[in-house]
């Protein structure tokens, strides 16, 4: 299943009044989507951390800082720094 997202009317509005819908079109289309790519998957592999952030279907964010175990061996699991 593709990703779903769309800017809320007020953003979409700032695009508009600001000629930025181009933009931030082109940004939907690189930066949301709904699985890792391998270019995705080799920039977190090769990083000691990195910031996973996801969007609930009424638009709340979350962010999550994870750390990796450095160096990771490619398709070694992620640790999250949550406690158990």
């Amino acid at each position: 299943m593709a990703a779903q997202f769309s800017y809320t009317p007020k953003a979409q509005e700032l695009q508009k009044r600001f000629d930025t819908e181009a933009l931030a079109a082109a940004e939907l289309a690189v930066i949301v989507h709904d699985t890792l790519s391998p270019p995705d998957r080799g920039f977190i592999e090769s990083s000691e951390y990195f910031f996973l952030s996801t969007v609930d279907p009424s638009g709340s964010p979350t962010v999550s800082f994870k750390i990796t175990s450095s160096p990771r061996s490619p398709g070694s699991p992620l640790k999250s720094s949550r406690a158990p």
